[in-house]
């Protein structure tokens, strides 16, 4: 296998770490920062920047996904060799790639080269020679990995790999490596969480006859399990209000396409018909209790008891949280009577279920102005739900988060759409 294009690219290391190089910000790979802060810089297209286990690159100096179906399609490292995936690296730097599966070889063209990759052995074929891989192609998830040392042969392109940073250009083409090539990884997870858009979904009430007049707060059990069902075949994720919070807070990684589900109010029918669903398929949900209705009938349902709630909670998939001591307009109360409801649900809460390792309220109808989310911020509550229909991200309030009501007209394709099409 030949190796000057990757000696070429480390003398370049050599020289650059040896003599201080600047750049104008129009060849930084991202957005344009300070020249202190200077990470990669290439000055020809096309060029190619990805970093191990990250499913982002950026591809002349633009921001890509690797494989938009496929979040576990990066670059890896597998037994001390850099892998990465084929068909994106073909695609993206001009050439053509087709599969002939009958024969478990991917025939790649570029620049009037003809490569064969043959899955799972030790060569591959450049223009009728064989030539000997330091270690065998495979197939993962369904993608094609070839060694990194296979670009250059493939491409006659310059290929510098340091610790997980891949750097892929022209030959014979300049470029300024970082002093501190942490600050790199920074900067793709830093757009990876950016990137992050959560949709906050809320239910109330379910039951199998629904009238004409409670259509916006009630769907039927089986429409229910349409949505959860909906969610899990898209690759949506359920994820609690202490997810969101590490996320936005201290930079936790989250799944794939993460949602929150929230139930308000605390019907009877949570526990008959949500609570079963919710085991059966594996998703994280939030009921928000009006806690002096617990096993009464207030209106025209009943709610269901703390023994209920407590049973829900204990299996894991279900966190009770405040949605106020009665199902008031809390932004027409006083100060006072403000305060002592909030305390009073609050006690309510831990009386029966433990002390909450993270406070969550949503305001009833979503009713609130900056008075009641100072209050409820000085009475030690991490996190307030509002009104509005906006996804949730890394720049979101934490005090006013908005959700979206789902109705008893809504598909489960129709809400895969709405999410999708906010994103």
């Amino acid at each position: 296998m030949r190796k000057q294009n990757i000696f070429f690219a480390i003398v370049l290391v050599i020289i650059v770490f040896s003599f201080p190089t600047f750049a104008s910000d129009d060849h930084l790979f991202y957005e344009p920062l300070d020249v202190e802060d200077l990470q990669v810089i290439v000055n020809t297209d096309p060029s190619l920047v990805l970093y191990l286990n990250k499913h982002i690159a950026y591809l002349d100096n633009e921001v890509v996904y690797i494989d938009s179906s496929n979040s576990n399609i990066t670059p890896l490292l597998i037994e001390d060799v850099t892998f990465v995936p084929i068909r994106f690296i073909s695609e993206s730097l001009g050439g053509k790639i087709n599969w002939f599966g009958d024969i478990s070889t991917a025939v790649l063209e570029k620049n009037g080269k003809v490569i064969s990759i043959p899955v799972n052995e030790m060569h591959i074929i450049i223009d009728g020679e064989k030539v000997e891989l330091e270690m065998a192609s495979l197939m993962i998830e369904g993608r094609l990995y070839v060694p990194l040392d296979v670009i250059s042969d493939a491409f006659d392109m310059n290929v510098f790999s340091y610790n997980d940073l891949i750097v892929i250009t022209k030959e014979n083409s300049a470029m300024v490596l970082p002093r501190d090539l942490d600050i790199v990884e920074q900067r793709f997870d830093s757009y990876l969480l950016k990137d992050v858009k959560i949709p906050i979904l809320m239910y109330h009430h379910f039951d199998e006859v629904v009238s004409r007049y409670l259509r916006s707060t009630t769907v039927t059990p089986d429409l229910f399990e349409e949505h959860l069902i909906s969610l899990k075949a898209h690759g949506y994720n359920s994820i609690t209000f202490m997810d969101l919070y590490d996320f936005i807070h201290n930079d936790k990684k989250l799944p794939d396409n993460p949602f929150i589900l929230t139930i308000d109010d605390g019907y009877l029918s949570n526990y008959i018909y949500a609570y079963p669903l919710l085991e059966k398929y594996e998703t994280k949900a939030t009921i928000f209790v009006v806690t002096s209705s617990r096993g009464q009938t207030p209106g025209i349902f009943p709610h269901f008891t703390w023994e209920q709630a407590k049973e829900m909670e204990d299996s894991g998939w279900i966190e009770i949280h405040n949605h106020g001591l009665h199902h008031n307009h809390h932004t027409q109360m006083s100060d006072e009577d403000l305060i002592e409801s909030i305390l009073l649900s609050t006690a309510d809460i831990e009386k029966h279920l433990g002390e909450r390792a993270l406070k969550v309220f949503a305001y009833p109808e979503g009713n609130h102005n900056k008075g009641t989310i100072d209050i409820l911020l000085d009475l030690g509550y991490d996190v307030q739900l509002t009104r509005g229909n906006e996804l949730t991200d890394k720049g979101s309030d934490l005090f006013d988060l908005a959700r979206f009501n789902i109705t008893y007209t809504m598909s489960g394709e129709m809400l895969i759409d709405m999410i999708e099409g906010m994103k």
